[in-house]
This record gives C-alpha cells, sequence and structure tokens, in this order.
C-alpha cells in the first residue's frame, strides 16, 4: 500500500466521523498500516464505520480489518510450520527464499537449507525447539541483513544442475514492525594487487618466449687446389 491510497482511506476515515488526523498523525498511522493492503485498510475503516465507535485508532481499524496483534512466539511457530510445508513440498534439491526474512535467516543460522533437508521426518520435530529460540534470538538483534536473507542454497544449485530462480515461500505472517531493521551487508574493498600480482595478470594470454640453441659457427669452405694439395701431401707421406 502507498501513501495515495492510505490518503484516500484516511479522506473516508474523516469524513464518516468528522474527525481528521493532524500531519504527524498521518505519519504514524502510515507507519502502524502500512503492512494492511488497500482492501484490508478499507476493510478496517468501513468495519469501524459501521461499528459506530466514537474516537477511531489504529489498534481498532486493524482489528476491524481482521488483524490482530501477533506475539513473537504465535510468529516463530507460524514460521515453523512454513519451512515443514517447504521441506515436504519443495524438498532440498531447489534453491528457496520466504517472504519472511527472520525465517530465512534462522535456517541458515540452523546451518542452511539443505542441511535442514536432510534431516529424518523422525528426527525433523527436534529442530523446532532451535528454531524458536534462533527466531527470537534475530529478533532481539534487531538487524537482519541481506546476506542474512538472500534465498538459501539447494542441492541442485550446490552441483550446479539448476538454473532456476529461487522457489519463494509464503510464510502467512504480517510485517515485522519498523524496529525490526532490513540493510544490506557491508562489501569489504578488496586490497590493491601487488607488483608481482600486476605482472602476472599482464602476462596472462601472452605465449611464452621460446629458448632456441646456438647456432654453430660454420667451418670455412677449402678451395679444391688446396684439397689436391692435403691428399698429395698425405699420398707421399704414405710412401716413405
Amino acid at each position: 500500500m502507498n501513501r495515495p491510497e492510505f490518503y484516500k482511506a484516511m479522506a473516508v476515515l474523516a469524513v464518516g466521523t468528522g474527525k481528521g488526523l493532524d500531519e504527524k498523525q498521518v505519519d504514524v498511522w502510515f507507519d502502524c498500516l502500512s503492512d494492511l493492503t488497500v482492501e484490508q485498510l478499507q476493510a478496517g475503516v468501513v468495519g469501524f464505520l459501521k461499528a459506530g465507535d466514537d474516537w477511531p485508532s489504529i489498534a481498532k481499524i486493524r482489528r476491524h480489518a481482521g488483524l490482530v496483534a501477533i506475539d513473537n512466539g504465535s510468529r516463530a511457530s507460524t514460521a515453523w510450520a512454513a519451512v515443514l510445508a517447504a521441506i515436504s513440498s519443495v524438498g532440498g534439491y531447489r534453491d528457496v527464499v520466504f517472504d519472511d526474512p527472520v525465517t530465512t535467516a534462522v535456517v541458515r543460522r540452523l546451518g542452511g537449507w539443505k542441511m535442514l533437508c536432510d534431516y529424518p521426518a523422525a528426527e525433523i520435530k527436534w529442530v523446532k525447539k532451535d528454531f524458536l529460540i534462533e527466531y527470537q534470538a534475530v529478533i532481539d538483534v534487531g538487524v537482519v541483513t541481506a546476506e542474512m536473507s538472500a534465498p538459501l542454497t539447494g542441492i541442485g544449485s550446490a552441483t550446479g544442475r539448476v538454473d532456476v530462480e529461487p522457489k519463494r515461500i509464503a510464510c502467512g505472517l504480517p510485517d515485522h514492525p519498523p524496529m525490526l531493521r532490513i540493510e544490506a551487508p557491508v562489501v569489504k574493498a578488496l586490497p590493491a594487487p601487488s607488483a608481482e600480482t600486476k605482472r602476472i595478470a599482464e602476462n596472462i594470454g601472452r605465449p611464452l618466449p621460446v629458448e632456441r640453441e646456438p647456432v654453430p659457427e660454420a667451418v670455412p669452405a677449402v678451395s679444391k687446389d688446396n684439397q689436391i694439395a692435403a691428399l698429395r701431401s698425405m699420398i707421399e707421406g704414405e710412401s716413405e
């Protein structure tokens, strides 16, 4: 839901109650109701007006929209149910990502998607306790980085045999409150390459120098007269 859609719903509420919101109240209301769809917000406003309450409030709008507050324990249990369903319906071969970033982060903290799917059916129930504890721990930290909530790698992706988008798994949970911050991880700069590394990189692809054997010096040619004189000298030497 965007702000123009929110403003239209608030205008209906103001006309129906004769009570408007000031600028600061509008910002607070938007922050607390922005997780609702347009249809949910409209249902909440209409339900409130039909109920004839004296003064509108965020809690009343949410209640008439059919939403109730959900504590972290209930949220974690609902997320665990979504994980179990995904293990059964999707399996460990494909990459997955949960629409609840905390759920994805917790699965990663427990060893990853492949490890979770490798648990025998009779033993997976023992992982639930660790999941619930880790879920609360992530919320207590208050930060989920993009690295923590990135898609979880399946067996097929790890072996290079899958080239499809990660399967998105719905947990059926409302958005987390604003105090849980979703941010991108800090990317550290790589160190500058050394002179030797640069030299090697520059020579990649160039042909290696070929070492050639030295060519022997040419023997000076002997003239025909010198050859005859040498042969005559040898014959005369033998006759003596």
